[in-house]
């Protein structure tokens, strides 16, 4: 993803009432998926996806923010999904 299209994703998120803080955690779990999405293109060699790693930081950081219940244990994977479930769902309304 170039600047640009960050900047028009960071007031994108803005113009959803999001904080900043909020905001610029989004974007960097959007950069993790689409680096994992480059990962895992098919290159005719088998590469390992290590789905035990536990979430990070900035994911647990953000996961609280949205008021999401953490389970013990959770993984880097589990807790993108979370995320990604939750901004769906303020996104309906």
């Amino acid at each position: 993803m170039e600047i640009k299209e960050y900047i028009l994703a960071l007031e994108e998120l803005r113009k959803a009432k999001l904080d900043e803080d909020m905001a610029i955690a989004v974007i960097h779990e959007y950069a993790i998926d689409k680096r994992e999405e480059i990962r895992n293109k098919p290159s005719g060699v088998s590469k390992t996806i290590e789905s035990n790693d536990l979430a990070t930081e900035k994911q647990i950081s953000l996961l609280k923010k949205m008021k999401i219940e953490i389970p013990k244990g959770l993984t880097k994977i589990e807790a993108s999904k979370l995320i990604k479930e939750n901004l769906n769902k303020e996104e309906e309304y």
